[in-house]
């Protein structure tokens, strides 16, 4: 993780991580804001197969309160 200033930061992932046929493998990034706000963001979605191919990506963000109530919704 590279810190860039107090309010972002980089991070590259490289790890393989083994699927049987049929299996999927989704990424999220879950980050909490100063305000207790829990930012959720989609990132990838991933069906193995013989002739495995990325299912269509369709990024999703959803903003719940600190109790995990969900406050905010959008698919893109």
């Amino acid at each position: 993780m590279d810190k860039n200033n107090d309010s972002s930061f980089s991070l590259k992932l490289e790890e393989k991580i083994p699927l049987e046929k049929g299996e999927i493998l989704t990424t999220y990034v879950v980050a909490t804001d100063n305000l207790g706000f829990i930012h959720e963001y989609h990132l990838e979605h991933y069906a193995a197969g013989e002739r495995a191919q990325r299912e269509p990506y369709r990024e999703k963000k959803r903003i719940y309160s600190s109790d995990n109530k969900l406050l905010y919704s959008q698919d893109y």
